[in-house]
């Protein structure tokens, strides 16, 4: 190209202020090019030209708004802003003078255009300073907008609903979308955001979109992600009887054709039931998860999803696999009976003294306001635990999950909030159903661990429901075999627990099939 547009190479690339010519190898520039190419011809006649009386009435770069080329997860082209270039034409553009085209310059009286077309203007004619010819001038913005970066939800946790992260510089607006619906919007002030949306309770997909005010936009997008209800969220009330509840609990055991425990506890206001709570029964599977505790307590960070942990931490609690319960306690302390040593001494930390580990398995409990009492226990040899232990340990992952909670708070170790989201979200997915969750999974959704050998059937877990959650463990013994009795009861109980917590509350939902 001739000296005139060297001499005036940094301010040119007005022409192209959007990078269209470079964007030929992403399929983005189109017939724009053929725009672009001919305003440079059309600059460089302007310059050589002898004829420049009528230049000034043709089309520059066609009619229409000024836009913007966005594109998406980031926007990756110079924003820009219009600008009108007066170069007298009367008198003549002579080859040494090209620096006539960019001066003087002044702002136009109408602000940003819209988006995604190229920057189109034509001459206009001014009678106090002559015609002008419109350009397009970078101005200093950011050339795109960064993704957001979330500190909640992660992949493969529960969620409350929380949706809370960083934007970069310059973002204007925030939205969130599950499964491709938009679910929540806000403006951002400063760098942090936080919203709350209704996740569905399933396995779900969030995208967050960081939009800045030239329409740029980036996406970080997560999942999967597991929706409980905001209201269970947050730390329990103190544990207290009551009487409505322990009558019904009564009367189920009553009917059981062998000896059973129960402890049940609504962990936003503390009111409970139990039975036989500190009765000890065979553990069987149900302690695996303070297996699981262990192994997460002593990482630095979470397994990775293809890593042999993960792997043997799902097979543990999704299939109640024995085999990879054996593997994970000879990984924690070079032998089962090792692992089972480093288990029994968190559970004695965390105050659940009447459960046990021998080569294997889970202790613990204290006096509280819900009536814990030891009224019939089978006779038997082996690893133990009771319905109060298995409850509490339940209970202080939904706590750790808040961030709370003997799990945090009480033992050392590196057991985190995600390792507790983490672990619910493993749980939420048991392969083993019928039992806690018999009668009421059409309207909650209920992380559990179950266990059983020849004689014993257990099951316990949390149940997330609309108006919050609560815990609940139901173990039983039958010297005949424990069967379908054992988790008809289990059933039963939770059943009854959602109908007088759903009462207490005042819900309008319907009663649990």
């Amino acid at each position: 190209m001739d000296r005139p547009l060297e001499l005036g190479g940094r301010y040119l690339s007005v022409l192209d202020p959007l990078w269209i010519l470079r964007q030929a190898d992403l399929d983005q520039a189109g017939p724009e090019l053929a725009e672009v190419a001919a305003a440079r011809v059309l600059l460089r006649e302007l310059a050589q030209g002898s004829d420049r009386d009528h230049v000034s009435h043709a089309l520059a770069l066609g009619h229409g708004p000024a836009r913007f080329v966005q594109g998406e997860p980031a926007a990756l082209l110079a924003p820009c802003v219009g600008a009108e270039v007066h170069a007298p034409t009367r008198s003549g553009l002579r080859r040494n003078h090209a620096h006539e085209l960019l001066a003087p310059v002044r702002e136009p009286k109408r602000g940003l255009a819209g988006s995604r077309d190229l920057v189109r203007e034509r001459h206009i004619a001014n009678d106090s300073l002559g015609p002008v010819m419109a350009f397009a001038l970078p101005v200093e913005v950011p050339a795109h907008v960064d993704r957001p970066a979330l500190v909640a939800p992660a992949p493969r946790e529960i969620s409350f609903g929380q949706v809370a992260g960083t934007v970069g510089r310059g973002t204007d607006t925030v939205a969130v979308l599950v499964n491709g619906r938009p679910a929540a919007q806000a403006r951002v002030q400063g760098r942090r955001f936080s919203l709350h949306v209704k996740l569905p309770a399933a396995d779900a997909q969030v995208r967050v979109v960081a939009r800045d005010a030239l329409g740029n936009r980036a996406v970080t997008a997560i999942g999967p992600v597991f929706g409980l209800s905001r209201r269970a969220a947050g730390a329990s009330g103190r544990p207290h009887a009551d009487g409505a509840l322990a009558r019904r609990i009564d009367a189920l055991v009553d009917d059981f054709p062998g000896i059973s425990a129960v402890y049940v506890q609504d962990l936003r206001t503390g009111a409970g039931a139990a039975w036989n709570a500190t009765a000890r029964f065979p553990a069987a599977s149900t302690v695996k998860l303070a297996i699981a505790v262990e192994v997460l307590r002593r990482l630095k960070e979470r397994p990775s999803p293809t890593s042999d942990l993960d792997r043997l931490l799902e097979l543990m609690l999704v299939h109640s696999d024995n085999a990879a319960a054996n593997e994970l306690l000879r990984w924690l302390g070079g032998s089962d009976e090792g692992g089972a040593g480093l288990v029994n001494e968190t559970l004695g930390a965390l105050g659940l003294g009447d459960s046990h580990l021998y080569g294997g398995f889970l202790t613990g409990a204290d006096g509280a306001p819900i009536p814990l009492r030891t009224e019939d226990q089978p006779s038997f040899e082996g690893k133990y635990t009771t319905a109060h232990d298995l409850a509490e340990l339940h209970r202080f992952v939904h706590l750790a999950a808040g961030g709370g909670g003997p799990l945090i708070e009480g033992v050392s170790g590196s057991f985190t909030p995600d390792d507790a989201r983490f672990l619910l979200w493993i749980l939420a997915h048991s392969a083993d159903r019928g039992k806690l969750d018999r009668y009421v999974s059409k309207v909650a959704v209920v992380p559990h661990k179950a266990g059983w050998v020849s004689d014993a059937r257990h099951d316990a877990g949390l149940v997330y429901w609309r108006g919050g959650v609560f815990v609940v463990a139901v173990m039983t013994y039958t010297g005949g075999g424990a069967g379908d009795s054992s988790d008809e009861l289990a059933g039963r109980v939770a059943q009854a627990a959602l109908e007088r917590f759903r009462q207490r509350a005042g819900a309008d939902e319907a009663p649990a099939a």
